[in-house]
């Protein structure tokens, strides 16, 4: 379970910092899948830190920390070394980028292609290029940001995104070397023809216009579900009919990702169908987008990360979504 002071941190780091600087030809062979223990979960868009130690020693490679330098700074393991950094909010309607508040219509949304060309230019990461993304591991704290700026990067196009089961704590325990700074990419040109606002993304309108159609998940705590508003939300509680799979559960101790079988009974014990048009929110689609890619990955054939999540669901007066949220909060 994600702790709830590490949480109320960084709610509040997000609505100030936010108007900040914070809101920050490889072969198939060397991306091939190497023997890994059953226990350990692999798939397209996930490495072990072994498959990604491995992966790392092809130069070309380009391995991004999905935190803020002052956070890498302060975090107990820091990064891996050679990695540059960026986060989900330089590539989406918050704040940092165009305004957007929490709660606003397209809050935590991706950007417009032409947006994501220029963000990802700065950042020197192009649409071909082979990317490694990692975080915290959640037992030290990983909130899945990693798994939110593959499921954008996979929006725009990139083919040859993996994220770390276990993050940087993984890689540190694999034999990598860790260093508190970072290095900066040079800019380039470009160029997302599109964002794919389909496939695995769902906006409130399309969610509120065929509710019915779709299974729910919220991967927010406990304690989130049942009112509490620990991040800014309007009112607390939960979008109706939605079954509560907390991102915590996903996990083992050290915090690599439980084994796909081990993931797919716990989510079969909870009723989601591999033919269900599955959901996921959280606060600000962060957790949920982790979810929707590890679900993805997993078999289950519609799923869509709900990137507005509770923060614009939970205002109902102006998403007007009252009738299709459950109100626990003051």
């Amino acid at each position: 379970m994600v702790k709830t002071t590490k949480l109320r941190k960084f709610a509040v780091g997000f609505l100030v910092a936010s108007m900040t600087i914070c809101f920050t030809g490889l072969g198939q062979s060397a991306f091939a899948a190497s023997k890994t223990s059953s226990k350990t979960f692999t798939g397209k868009y996930v490495y072990s830190a072994a498959q990604a130690k491995k992966a790392l020693k092809n130069k070309n490679v380009k391995l991004v920390d999905t935190r803020g330098a002052d956070d890498i700074k302060k975090s107990k393991n820091g990064t891996i070394k050679g990695a540059s950094t960026m986060v989900w909010q330089q590539i989406s309607h918050t704040p940092m980028t165009d305004g957007t508040k929490p709660g606003e219509a397209n809050f935590a949304r991706s950007l417009s292609a032409k947006g994501m060309s220029k963000a990802l230019g700065k950042l020197g990461l192009g649409v071909n290029d082979k990317i490694i993304l990692i975080s915290d591991g959640y037992a030290t704290g990983g909130w899945g940001d990693d798994g939110r700026v593959a499921w954008q990067l996979i929006q725009c196009g990139y083919k040859n995104v993996h994220i770390v089961s276990g993050g940087v704590p993984a890689l540190k325990k694999a034999g990598m070397k860790t260093t508190k700074s970072v290095v900066t990419r040079k800019a380039k040109k470009v160029t997302i023809k599109k964002v794919d606002t389909t496939s695995h993304d769902i906006t409130t309108a399309k969610l509120k216009q065929n509710y019915s159609k779709y299974t729910i998940i919220d991967s927010r705590t406990a304690e989130e579900y049942n009112g509490a508003q620990n991040y800014g939300e309007t009112r607390g509680g939960h979008l109706k009919d939605a079954v509560n799979i907390p991102f915590a559960s996903m996990f083992n101790k050290d915090g690599t990702l439980k084994s796909k079988a081990a993931l797919t009974k716990m989510f079969e014990k909870k009723g989601i169908s591999k033919n269900d048009y599955v959901v996921t929110y959280c606060t600000g689609g962060i957790r949920s987008g982790y979810m929707q890619l590890v679900l993805q990955q997993l078999g289950y054939k519609h799923t869509y990360n709900y990137a507005e999540s509770a923060y614009r669901w939970s205002n109902t007066d102006s998403a007007g979504t009252a009738a299709y949220w459950v109100n626990l909060g003051k």
